[in-house]
C-alpha cells in the first residue's frame, strides 16, 4: 500500500489534473473496488437528468506518476448513475447547459481497511452533487490582484475596485471602494513582529460576509448567483506574527492556513445609503472575493532590510457588480480596464 509521503504527492498532482480526461491506462487489481452512486440535484432539491457525469479513477505508481482511467454516463431523474473501478481516489465532473460546471475529488479513505492495513475488497458509496442554474451572467468588474504592498503602519489605503488599483497617491485609483490598513508592533533589532491587517469600507452599512462550503465540490459559480442582503460584518482582521526573528518556525496567522482553507470565499457591500429613520438599505454595491488558492486571501509581511522593502502584501481575486443590484454571476468579461483573469476558474 502507498505510504503517506507518497498520498501527499498524489494529492498535489491529482489536483493539477482536475478537470482533464488525460487518463487511458489499465487499473491495478489489487486496489479496492470503488463502487460509486451519483445523483445531480438542482438548487430546489429535484434530480437532474441528462447531466454529463464524468469519473476520474485515479492513482499513483511507485514512480509517483499519476495513473487513471476514465468513465462518463448521464445523470437520472430516477436514482444514481453508477461507476465501477480500482483506484485510490475519484475525480467526479459534472456539467449540463444551462447549470454551472461542479467537480469533487474523493479521497475514499473507508476502502482502507485499517486493522488489516490493506484495502478491502470493495467500497461503496452515493453522493449527491448539486448544479447552479445559470441565471444572469454579465459582465461584471473582475480582477485578480497579483500583488497590493502596504509599506506604512497606522496609514488606509483604499482600493478601487472599478480601476483595480489603490486610490491615489498610492496608485492609479480614484474612489475607495475597499480600504486596508496595517497596525500591529515592530521589532526591527530582532525581526519580531506582531500585526494586524483591516479590511474595511468607507460607509455605515458597509461589510464582508466570510463564507464556507456547504455543498459537495465545487462549483465553477462562486458563492452563488447572488449576494445576501443580511449578513455583513464591518470589519475583516488578518494577523500574523512572529516572536523569535524566525518567520518560518515561529509564525502564528489568524485566520490560521487550515481555517483558511475551510472558507470559500467572501461576499462584501461598499457604499451603502441607509434610511436615516429606519436604517435600512436603500442601495449598495456588492461583490465577492476568491479565496485564491483554497487559502483566505494570501498575504504576507515582511520585516526585511532595507526598510524600503518592509510592508504587508495581499492578493485577491474579485467580482464586483456595476449597479447597485446584488446579481454577481459572470460570464467571463471583465469591465476593469486590462483587468486579469489568467488561471481564474470561477464565476
Amino acid at each position: 500500500m502507498m505510504n503517506k509521503n507518497l498520498i501527499r504527492q498524489f494529492c498535489a498532482c491529482a489536483s493539477f489534473f482536475c478537470g482533464t480526461s488525460a487518463f487511458s491506462v489499465e487499473p491495478d487489481s489489487g486496489l479496492s473496488l470503488l463502487d460509486l452512486g451519483v445523483s445531480v440535484f438542482d438548487e430546489q432539491d429535484n434530480l437532474v437528468e441528462g447531466a454529463e457525469v464524468t469519473i476520474n479513477f485515479l492513482t499513483m505508481n511507485t514512480a509517483t506518476e499519476v495513473l487513471g482511467f476514465e468513465q462518463s454516463a448521464q445523470s437520472l431523474g430516477d436514482g444514481p448513475v453508477r461507476f465501477n473501478g480500482h483506484a485510490l481516489y475519484t475525480e467526479t465532473v459534472v456539467e449540463k447547459e444551462g447549470y454551472w460546471r461542479t467537480q469533487y475529488l474523493d479521497r475514499w479513505t473507508e476502502s482502507v481497511d485499517g486493522d488489516a492495513i490493506w484495502y478491502f475488497p470493495k467500497t461503496r458509496k452515493d453522493i449527491s452533487i448539486v448544479l447552479n442554474q445559470m441565471r444572469n451572467p454579465r459582465p461584471l468588474y473582475a480582477h485578480r490582484v497579483n500583488g497590493v504592498r502596504l509599506p506604512e503602519m497606522e496609514e488606509e489605503y483604499g482600493f478601487d475596485l472599478e480601476v483595480g488599483d489603490l486610490v491615489a497617491p498610492h496608485g492609479g485609483g480614484e474612489q475607495a471602494d475597499l480600504i486596508f490598513k496595517v497596525t500591529g508592533e515592530l521589532n526591527d533589532e530582532t525581526n519580531e513582529y506582531d500585526v494586524v491587517m483591516t479590511i474595511s469600507f468607507p460607509n455605515e452599512g458597509d461589510g464582508i460576509l466570510p463564507v464556507s462550503p456547504t455543498l459537495l465540490g465545487e462549483s465553477q459559480l462562486l458563492l452563488g448567483q447572488e449576494a445576501p442582503e443580511e449578513g455583513y460584518q464591518p470589519t475583516f482582521e488578518l494577523h500574523q506574527s512572529v516572536k523569535s526573528g524566525v518567520w518560518f518556525l515561529n509564525r502564528k496567522t489568524s485566520p490560521t492556513d487550515d481555517e483558511g482553507k475551510r472558507l470559500e470565499g467572501f461576499w462584501f457591500r461598499t457604499h451603502t445609503e441607509l434610511d436615516p429613520e429606519t436604517g435600512e438599505v436603500i442601495r449598495a454595491r456588492h461583490g465577492k472575493i476568491y479565496a485564491n488558492r483554497n487559502r483566505v486571501i494570501p498575504t504576507g509581511f515582511s520585516l526585511d532590510a532595507p526598510r524600503p522593502k518592509m510592508g504587508w502584501e495581499t492578493e485577491f481575486t474579485y467580482f464586483y457588480a456595476p449597479d447597485h443590484t446584488r446579481s454577481l454571476e459572470s460570464n467571463g468579461e471583465t469591465l476593469v480596464p486590462y483587468g486579469n483573469l489568467g488561471g481564474v476558474d470561477k464565476r
